[in-house]
């Protein structure tokens, strides 16, 4: 009596936790026709996933053939109410090498942006940054 209750009682709390757990990533696909530094990472051109969880915190790249993927530590970001809320990932370009910059879902106000690493510091400082976006679906 004593196990089915417990099964009852984990079955209940699997019903709710599945639900949570599925609003709380939203993935994004692009493809990237160039190469770019994501962490410290150096990432080949092609089709990638960028998922990003509901608390702001983690960012994860995987390429679509599904061999490897990046966990990356982010912050949120929120872009103003009203308009057009398009799927995009944006990256900073210093000179010919780009870095990711900001993951943006399809209709969502939130996104996620990722903090500087010390290779894009480095390339800030022999160029400026020009934003350059690629959409997402």
């Amino acid at each position: 009596m004593r196990i089915m209750k417990s099964f009852a009682v984990l079955a209940v709390l699997g019903a709710l936790v599945v639900p949570v757990a599925a609003r709380a990533q939203t993935a994004v696909q692009a493809n990237i026709p160039f190469e770019f530094a994501a962490g410290g990472s150096l990432l080949p051109p092609g089709s990638y996933q960028f998922e990003t969880s509901s608390h702001g915190r983690i960012l994860a790249v995987q390429g679509m053939d599904r061999k490897t993927r990046w966990l990356l530590m982010a912050s949120r970001a929120y872009r103003f109410i009203g308009g057009d809320r398009p799927g995009k990932v944006v990256f900073n370009k210093y000179g010919n090498r780009y870095f990711l910059s900001e993951v943006w879902s399809l209709g969502e106000e939130a996104g996620h942006r990722l903090p500087k690493t010390r290779q894009e510091r480095e390339a800030s400082l022999k160029a400026s940054a020009q934003p350059f976006m690629v959409a997402a679906r």
